[in-house]
């Protein structure tokens, strides 16, 4: 999953965002990936990229909402659950 380009037109277009359950960090994510997911690290990793490369690192680092806070222009709900742990 490679971040998405962002039209200028869209933000124009909504008045607020929703999440909902949305991993907020990405390198959280990857790290929390359980035991029995192990096989899966690999498709993870092609999707978000490779957190033990340079490359992969910036990619998640640019998709990670957490370090993108900052560009976030109209209001956003976020919505979590009780056993999320913290990003």
């Amino acid at each position: 999953m490679r971040p998405w380009p962002v039209w200028p037109s869209l933000l124009e277009l909504y008045a607020c965002g929703v999440d909902i359950v949305g991993p907020s960090n990405l390198f959280t994510l990857l790290d929390s990936v359980p035991p029995y997911w192990e096989a899966a690290r690999a498709f993870l990793y092609g999707m978000v990229g490779d957190p033990r490369t340079p490359e992969g690192e910036a990619l998640i680092r640019q998709a990670s909402p957490l370090f993108q806070a900052e560009r976030i222009q109209r209001p956003l709900l976020i919505i979590q659950g009780a056993q999320r742990p913290p990003a």
